[in-house]
């Protein structure tokens, strides 16, 4: 375990391991546990108890819990071993009912579970950026005389300038183009590939690490490229790790400028809202494309930082009409401030504000993993009662020998355990890797 952790895991969680971990190897066990909360600490830090718990009940399985001593006062050793022979012989007897029974669980569950990891990816996207509480994006709503209320992403390049050096508020402000297909050569390799034009303080407003490279300066060029980990082994092979010249190499775009290598990224995962390989300087772009200083037009995304202590209200009252002060004509054309966290979920605006977008997707699939969990669990437990009336002889025996209603009402929970607690047992190794560390 290392360094100072700013948060503790759980404590209920840590007394519930302490409980069934065989004492052997619970200092081994929670040590894994501890750094894979660390983890969750840098990479999803609202989520960190969560996933923490998560882990800690994945962990309650054969090979890892401790012997434990029944107490004679609750149940007697021998009524609970007879309960369990009991319903394993009530299962292989019949196997149809119980394979229906297990089949409607595991889909319910299943089914479920797959629906609630795609709403963890969604409602993840973005999120892993160390400020993203304080990054907001830039919109353009443009009033139409009918009425209409058009929003868009492109923003006029100069607001960027007036964003800098007339609002204190603002910490860094980043462009950033649509995602272009570029041609890409390296010596004999040629290939299309996707990249980005980004101002210089991309790398420190967005967290990217860099493999190689300062992202305070990897943008200052005009002709530097920061290419991607993979688009570095695609082009330049595994050896680029230990290539003392990678920083002097140079790619040709559209077989026409060559850009030298300043920096290398890891690749981004799946939770990114932005895609690219490569970024090129924003600055040389600008300078072939004169039109994007003008105030009527839209060049690029502009995606800003305030300051700690900043009032986001004041800030976006401020800056809603600083197109139309420096464009001055008809069109009325208004600032909007989106917190960068929601963009990718509330995308669809109505009359200059988000109202929805894959949020709604969310919202409807979450509803269906829970009917569907819950119609599981009321299959299952309709088709336990319906086999209740075959086992009437069954319980009049038991009552006659003097069992009594606790003591039945125990069998069937045995037995219900048995099932669910059996198919937990045979999901919970692909549930998460966390339950591979034993």
């Amino acid at each position: 375990m290392s360094g100072t952790r700013l948060s503790s895991p759980p404590k209920s969680f840590l007394r519930f391991l302490h409980w069934f971990c065989n004492p052997a190897i619970l200092e081994d066990v929670e040590g894994d546990l501890h750094e894979l909360y660390d983890h969750y600490l840098k990479t999803r830090p609202h989520k960190a108890n969560i996933l923490f718990a998560r882990d800690v009940l994945l962990l309650f399985r054969p090979g890892i819990l401790r012997e434990f001593k029944l107490n004679s006062h609750l149940f007697g050793s021998i009524m609970l071993k007879n309960n369990f022979i009991t319903a394993i012989r009530h299962a292989y007897k019949y196997k149809g009912y119980t394979s229906r029974n297990l089949l409607g669980l595991v889909v319910g569950i299943a089914s479920s579970m797959l629906i609630l990891l795609w709403i963890d990816d969604e409602v993840s996207m973005d999120k892993f950026h160390d400020n993203i509480d304080r990054i907001y994006k830039v919109h353009r709503n443009v009033y139409q005389s009918s009425g209409e209320v058009n929003t868009t992403a492109s923003i006029p390049q100069p607001l960027a300038v007036t964003l800098v050096n007339d609002y204190p508020e603002v910490d860094q402000v980043v462009l950033l183009s649509w995602e272009i297909e570029f041609l890409l050569s390296n010596e004999e390799k040629v290939f299309y590939e996707k990249g980005r034009y980004a101002s210089d303080d991309f790398f420190e407003l967005f967290t990217f690490p860099l493999i190689v490279g300062d992202p305070h300066t990897v943008l200052n060029d005009p002709y530097s490229i920061v290419i991607s980990e993979s688009l570095a082994d695609k082009y330049l092979g595994p050896s680029w790790r230990n290539d003392e010249d990678l920083l002097t190499q140079t790619f040709k775009i559209d077989g026409k400028q060559e850009f030298v290598i300043t920096g290398v990224f890891k690749n981004s995962g799946p939770d990114t809202s932005l895609k690219f390989d490569f970024l090129l300087p924003a600055k040389e772009y600008i300078k072939r494309n004169s039109w994007v200083e003008s105030w009527f037009n839209g060049g690029f995304n502009i995606y800003l930082s305030h300051r700690p202590n900043a009032d986001i209200d004041a800030m976006q009252a401020k800056v809603l009409q600083e197109i139309n002060v420096n464009t001055a004509y008809d069109a009325d054309e208004r600032v909007y401030l989106q917190k960068f966290s929601e963009a990718y979920l509330y995308s669809t605006f109505e009359n200059g504000i988000p109202i929805g977008g894959r949020i709604q997707y969310v919202r409807i699939l979450l509803v269906i993993a829970i009917f569907i969990l819950v119609i599981a669990c009321i299959n299952f437990m309709n088709l336990s009662t319906a086999r209740a009336s075959r086992r009437a002889m069954e319980i009049g025996v038991r009552k006659v020998l003097g069992a009594h209603r606790a003591s039945l009402s125990q069998q069937f929970y045995v037995e219900s355990f048995l099932l669910g607690f059996g198919l937990s047992f045979g999901g919970s190794g692909s549930c998460s890797s966390s339950a591979a560390i034993i």
